[in-house]
């Protein structure tokens, strides 16, 4: 009796498990979470140039100036990639915050690329 119990909880835990669905990673957006009012937040995105000429970054920039961005290139080749460096101050803040990157490129095709950062502010 306590085998079929422990195999039946066993099959049940895996069944949940399989139909879970994950969220598809996006690679334009980060979430830094639940995170204390003035903490220093970084993450870096990847921005690949995918066109068949050289591409160069104009600007980059962000949507408050408590967000700083930097892109480590200027000038991309086809298929190069650089990372867009990202500084996120939360001090101030309390709640959901979302800030906005925009790269601007000589290309008006794919211009501007916008990357999202997103954090759950709270005060201390």
């Amino acid at each position: 009796m306590r085998k079929r119990l422990v195999l039946v909880l066993v099959l049940t835990a895996f069944l949940q498990l399989s139909w879970a669905k994950e969220e598809p990673v996006n690679p334009l957006a980060w979430d830094f979470g639940v995170v204390s009012a003035g903490t220093i937040l970084k993450h870096s995105f990847v921005f690949k140039n995918e066109t068949a000429k050289n591409l160069k970054i104009n600007s980059v920039h962000s949507s408050c100036g408590c967000t700083v961005s930097k892109s480590d290139k200027e000038i991309l080749a086809p298929q190069e990639s650089t990372n867009i460096n990202v500084t996120f101050n939360s001090k101030g803040y309390n709640g959901d915050v979302q800030q906005f990157i925009y790269v601007n490129t000589d290309n008006a095709e794919f211009s501007p690329v916008r990357f999202d950062i997103k954090a759950k502010v709270f005060k201390r």
